[in-house]
Parts: C-alpha cells; sequence; structure tokens
C-alpha cells in the first residue's frame, strides 16, 4: 500500500518470519494500491528502504546486472572503472557517474539505486552493496563477507 506514491505498509513481520526459517528475503518492487492515487509503481529500492528503517539489517544488497557503480556505462564503455566505495566523501561524485536506466525503468536506474542505497545505509549504520546477480555465486558470496567485485556502501 502507498499514499502519493509513498510506499506506507510494511510487511516487516513476514520478512522476520523468512530469517527465522533460515530463509534469506528478495525484496522487489511492484505495482499497489495508493489511497490517494488508485495505483502507484512502488521501487525495489524504496521498498528496501522502508524495511531497512524498521528492521535495521547488518547488510543490504541491491542487485543488478552490472557488477556496481561505474565511471560509464560499462556496457557500452570498455574503460569504465568500478567505484569500489562510496560514502559521504564522495557520494557527490559517485552521484555524478550514476545514470538514468538505458532501458524502460520507472525506477530511476543506476542514479536511483545509489541514492537510495546511500540514503539506507547512512540512516541505519548498515553496509551497503550493489551486486552482479547474473554472476554465479555473487549474491552468496557478498552475505558471507567474502570479497567480490562490487560497490560497497558505507554511512
Amino acid at each position: 500500500m502507498s499514499k502519493d506514491n509513498e510506499f506506507s505498509v510494511s510487511y516487516s513481520g513476514q520478512i522476520r518470519n523468512a530469517i527465522k526459517f533460515g530463509l534469506v528475503p528478495v525484496i522487489y518492487g511492484d505495482i499497489v494500491m495508493d489511497s490517494s492515487r488508485g495505483v502507484s509503481d512502488i521501487s525495489t529500492e524504496e521498498v528496501l528502504r522502508s524495511l531497512s528503517y524498521e528492521m535495521r539489517p547488518d547488510v543490504v544488497v541491491i542487485s543488478t546486472d552490472v557488477n556496481g557503480l561505474f565511471t560509464k556505462n560499462p556496457k557500452t564503455y570498455p574503460d569504465a572503472e568500478l567505484i569500489k566505495f562510496v560514502d559521504s566523501g564522495n557520494i557527490t561524485e559517485a552521484l555524478s557517474y550514476a545514470g538514468e536506466s538505458l532501458k524502460i525503468d520507472s525506477t530511476g536506474g543506476m542514479r536511483a539505486k545509489v541514492l537510495s542505497l546511500y540514503k539506507t545505509v547512512h540512516a541505519t549504520g548498515s553496509t551497503g552493496y550493489i551486486v552482479n546477480a547474473n554472476e554465479k555465486g555473487a549474491l552468496r558470496d557478498v552475505l558471507l563477507g567474502k570479497d567480490i567485485s562490487c560497490t560497497i556502501f558505507r554511512a
């Protein structure tokens, strides 16, 4: 549920139960009922941020189809360099590299992911990651604390 395109209902009880049973919750955006607009498109990042504010996880992972934030689009520019860390010292620069989506994506592409994840880790004290979910084992490895090619966010 949302109001004025802002996610307003949390499902943290269901998420807590999943964790209790040893499951790793996978969160995603969706079209939801909106009490003032009828319906709203709520992004994965907004759902994740809302749950993180309530649940205060140690780790927040956003998965995508690239290894994190790059200086340029790595699909277009082979010389693009991975930004390994984002924090308060380089968030402005990081946002300058983060572009809008090249595909139809109503949620704002990499720029929205970077801004949302930065706000989440800054508000909750968690560590955030943007990880390539297409790389076999990447999600597992980041959750196990292994060093992988990704972008790490810290407050």
